[in-house]
């Protein structure tokens, strides 16, 4: 019997990918996520996007969160584009969930969160080679997490322009930045222990980096796409932007109690992920 190099490329991607979340000698701070990506063309301006995440942690070799998100984008030019969608999230239930939320959704253990989301996409080319996508969202959620309950998302991917077929891989960076909005409002002291105020953590506190190839494995079918990556995310304390300080820890008077928001959310992510780009069929 004999396969096709593609078939063999993407057995490979996903037997590495299986021996990564077993591994034994990897940090606690490891994930491992499968997703994939759905692009659905509606019309000439206009299309449908769904993207599903699978997350695992590769300490415990188990089941993290499952997240799915569609979107309406309606191009205004060839370069700018909106969007409007929604979002669930559905984590696994964890005893530091534990007094902050209601309760797990029944027998299924986990915890779900709802997500609006609305934004912008400008994409331009330059020095003839590279390509630059530059997305800033909108994002709320519910219930609320402790750090936010809103957020805004700036994006930006560049990538090697390949319209000309030449590369069979293409390789990509992009980086991606997140200020936090009305999260779970905290105490806040001066160093001298007089109290400051009552504030949610608003701020600028999170960093994501990706570096990856992505490329196509079915000459016969162009839609079919894989993308590699590895991912880094670092929360951090800007105070000095403005807004307020997350995870520290606060020397307060003896009439407050000690009061501290949960650990800088920091890991890494091995991803593969498949992309689908569908169309309509025209009307006979």
């Amino acid at each position: 019997m004999r396969f096709s190099k593609a078939f063999v490329v993407l057995l490979l991607l996903f037997v590495w990918s299986f021996e990564l979340l077993y591994s034994q000698d990897l940090s606690s701070n490891q994930k491992v996520w499968y997703s994939s990506y759905f692009y659905l063309k509606l019309g000439k301006k206009s299309y449908l996007e769904d993207f599903v995440i699978n997350g695992n942690e590769v300490q415990s070799h188990s089941f993290s969160f499952l997240q799915n998100e569609i979107a309406f984008n309606y191009r205004i030019t060839n370069n700018f584009t909106i969007f409007i969608g929604g979002a669930d999230y559905h984590y696994k239930w964890t005893p530091s969930f534990a007094g902050k939320y209601d309760d797990k959704n029944g027998e299924l253990n986990l915890l779900t969160f709802i997500r609006g989301s609305f934004g912008l996409k400008y994409k331009f080319n330059f020095l003839k080679f590279f390509e630059l996508d530059q997305n800033i969202a909108f994002h709320t959620y519910f219930p609320t997490f402790e750090k936010y309950q809103s957020r805004i998302l700036y994006s930006a991917k560049i990538e090697i322009n390949n319209r000309k077929k030449s590369l069979v891989l293409i390789p990509f960076f992009q980086a991606s930045f997140y200020y936090y909005l009305n999260g779970i409002p905290q105490l806040y002291f001066n160093e001298d222990n007089t109290f400051k105020g009552y504030f949610s953590p608003n701020g600028l506190h999170r960093a994501r980096y990706k570096i990856g190839v992505k490329f196509k494995p079915f000459k016969k079918h162009p839609g079919i796409g894989v993308l590699c990556y590895y991912s880094m995310q670092k929360e951090f304390n800007l105070s000095f932007l403005g807004g307020h300080d997350l995870n520290i820890s606060r020397n307060v008077p003896m009439n407050y109690q000690e009061n501290k928001i949960d650990a800088f959310n920091n890991y890494n992510i091995y991803g593969v992920q498949l992309n689908f780009i569908l169309k309509k069929n025209k009307k006979r």
